[in-house]
């Protein structure tokens, strides 16, 4: 989907220092978005924790809002990554697999409609409403491998890239209908089941990366469901 790339861990590392805190700012989330669309996607490498720690990626987490969410998260990709070294990384991708791929079932299901139906269903009616969504809105999906749709990391990507139209001055005429666009994904879409999903990240991940970085988006959720007006009770849907 997308390649987080030095330079951008680098940029998010220099801006951080540049802006006061505690207050929204949409390129950060577009970064942020970014990155954690990394998170989720695959499998970890030691490239990807190393890249992170080089450029102490927790110490310029840019804060939206000071949360509990945002704390707690800091402090949990602090501790791991204080302590990172390549010897961690078969505990790392035990962890990911557990949560997020495993062959028997994830304890933390990635996609959407696993969590919209009883039966907890891959590519269920939910799965087809958000292709159709992504038509409708001329959203195109690059997919390296087969996934589907409903995958919380190309919801990330999805996310990160209507942010990226957003902050670009270049492109004022498409601001405000790519608002309209990321404010139905969300309250359509993702916030329908987030919230159980990122409670089971939190709940069930035995390392500090992992729980650290669920609650970090679930921090930049909470705070693009305030900036863009969304009603909160759409967390709630979910039939488990």
């Amino acid at each position: 989907m997308t390649e987080l790339k030095q330079a951008t861990v680098k940029q998010m590392a220099n801006t951080q220092s540049e802006k006061p805190a505690a207050v929204f700012d949409i390129e950060e989330a577009a970064g942020i978005a970014k990155l954690l669309h990394n998170v989720y996607f695959a499998y970890p490498s030691a490239n990807f924790i190393d890249l992170l720690a080089d450029n102490e990626i927790n110490k310029t987490w840019h804060m939206f809002a000071d949360s509990e969410d945002y704390r707690i998260g800091v402090s949990c990709l602090t501790n791991y990554l204080e302590s990172w070294n390549d010897d961690k990384l078969t505990e790392l991708m035990l962890d990911y697999g557990d949560l997020y791929f495993g062959a028997s079932m994830p304890l933390a299901l990635p996609w959407g409609s696993c969590w919209l139906t009883e039966q907890r269903l891959l590519n269920d009616t939910s799965t087809h409403e958000l292709l159709r969504f992504y038509s409708d809105h001329g959203i195109a999906l690059q997919l390296e491998r087969n996934q589907p749709a409903d995958h919380i990391g190309i919801f990330l990507s999805v996310i990160s890239q209507l942010l990226t139209v957003m902050s670009d001055p270049t492109k004022e005429s498409l601001h405000l209908e790519t608002k309209q666009i990321l404010t139905l994904l969300l309250s359509n879409h993702l916030l329908t089941w987030s919230e159980p999903f990122l409670q089971a990240s939190i709940d069930n991940a035995k390392t500090d990366f992992y729980r650290g970085m669920a609650l970090l988006l679930r921090d930049l959720l909470h705070v693009l469901t305030t900036e863009l007006n969304i009603l909160s009770a759409v967390h709630i849907k979910s039939r488990h």
